[in-house]
């Protein structure tokens, strides 16, 4: 069956730097010598593998009623997985993982069989030993440290980073100035533990995670003891964050291409379907 035309996607691989005023992300320096991969899940077929490109530029051709995965990799930086699903599974065009800030635009229309044209850059983030990254949407209820159905996303893409990427991780927990120092101390230990343990529990080995409870001890904001703060103040320093505090010299992920990646990933999902349907 012939497919419909779609989409020339063209991109630039860019560093993602830290945010600046306002919360929008800022790009810097190109990027090159990255590995490239681009899958077809529809017809399962490889469309690019590209190793070492010594240019931050790619180009490819997304066909309408597809579904692709885009993998890069670059020695030092967080791998970058994008899924782009043109008009399939109710998705007109929907790109995920590049975030709200880096949606592709469309330079031109799609007339008839012509070809509209996507222009995007992709940002990768420099893997930096020490420094903190928010997860967002790990919310905990009062007084309590079980995670809850809607924070497990934000675990779950944290886990994904684990798997995509040799590092070490220390996930911390903070809670904000009310309440006595030594019960938010508690309370940040028990609420980190939790999160490291539903991570672990997925596969991750115990020594690559460590939980850190931080207590009330660093606020982001003005909001300490004896000053009083709305509850959105209040809520900007209740957080989960982790830092990468060493390497290890691979991990699997490491040696296979994206098409084994999927391949397991369908067999994964195949097993725990099987379990759930067995209970």
């Amino acid at each position: 069956m012939q497919r419909l035309a779609g989409y020339e996607f063209q991109a630039d691989v860019k560093e993602l730097l830290s945010m600046e005023a306002g919360n929008r992300k800022r790009l810097g320096q190109e990027l090159k010598n990255l590995k490239i991969e681009i899958y077809n899940n529809t017809i399962g077929k490889e469309i690019r593998v590209t190793e070492d490109d010594p240019k931050n530029t790619f180009e490819a051709n997304f066909e309408r009623n597809n579904h692709y995965t885009i993998l890069i990799r670059k020695k030092g930086y967080y791998a970058k997985r994008i899924e782009v699903n043109v008009g399939i599974f109710g998705c007109i065009l929907c790109f995920e993982g590049l975030g709200n800030d880096f949606a592709p635009e469309i330079e031109s229309a799609i007339d008839g069989k012509d070809r509209g044209i996507l222009i995007a850059d992709i940002p990768m983030k420099k893997i930096v030993k020490g420094e903190a990254i928010r997860l967002d949407n790990i919310y905990y209820d009062y007084n309590k440290w079980n995670i809850r159905t809607d924070a497990k996303p934000a675990l779950d893409n944290l886990l994904r980073t684990l798997r995509r990427n040799p590092i070490i991780i220390e996930l911390g927990s903070h809670t904000d100035s009310r309440g006595t120092d030594d019960y938010n101390q508690e309370l940040s230990n028990k609420r980190a533990k939790s999160a490291v343990d539903y991570i672990v529990s997925r596969g991750v080995k115990p020594s690559r995670i460590t939980a850190k409870g931080y207590g009330e001890s660093v606020p982001l904001n003005r909001c300490i003891d004896g000053i009083k703060c709305t509850d959105e103040e209040y809520q900007f320093n209740r957080r989960t964050e982790f830092k990468v505090t060493g390497f290890l010299d691979a991990t699997n992920f490491d040696k296979k291409s994206l098409k084994q990646i999927l391949e397991e990933e369908k067999v994964t999902k195949k097993r725990l379907k099987e379990q759930i349907d067995g209970i």
